[in-house]
């Protein structure tokens, strides 16, 4: 749902419009105004934002527990993404690629650099609650992360209770938005 002020561009954004999808559908536009009008996303959005902190606080924790702690975490502001300064020699484009062969997602820093930069951050996203699989990939990339260079696969957590081994008392320490802890 939404509006284009395409300008000299209009024939062609028309044109594009009508090869796309024919025509917008009435019920979806309908259905969305009625959500945004009766204040649903408004209820969402409250609930959100008092997950989201301890959402944080629950990845920090495994994180903390399973990743090196040369490690630094940003502690982010607003918004459900924090990002993670990883060993120097770890390189984040490679422990991206084999993170995707175990099905998890990561983003490594050299997509948001366009000079290819941040080559020892990735970013985590938080938005949705840590569960046993999203607990076994941060245990997995940290286990990969303090043993690096991997083999040809990602290294296995150890079977451990809670989400890592790392002992109590041994922190990452953790920055505010826009600064990584030294």
């Amino acid at each position: 749902m939404g509006w284009c002020a395409p300008g000299r561009f209009r024939g062609r954004v028309q044109q594009l419009k009508v090869m796309s999808s024919i025509a917008t559908p009435s019920l979806t536009q309908a259905t969305l105004v009625n959500y945004l009008r009766d204040h649903s996303f408004d209820r969402h959005l409250r609930a959100l934002r008092a997950k989201l902190p301890w959402q944080l606080q629950t990845l920090i924790r495994s994180m903390e527990a399973a990743f090196p702690s040369e490690c630094r975490i940003t502690r982010p502001q607003g918004g459900y993404l924090l990002w993670v300064q990883l060993p120097a020699a770890v390189d984040a484009l490679k422990l991206h690629a084999l993170a995707q062969q175990e099905h998890i997602s990561l983003a490594p820093g050299p997509l948001f650099s366009a000079q290819r930069g941040y080559r020892q951050f990735v970013r985590l996203n938080f938005g949705h609650p840590l569960n046993a699989r999203s607990a076994r990939a941060i245990e997995r990339l940290g286990g990969t992360s303090a043993h690096w260079p991997p083999g040809a696969r990602m290294a296995r957590a150890p079977a451990l209770p809670g989400f890592g081994s790392r002992p109590s008392g041994t922190a990452i320490p953790v920055a505010t938005e826009g600064a990584v802890a030294s």
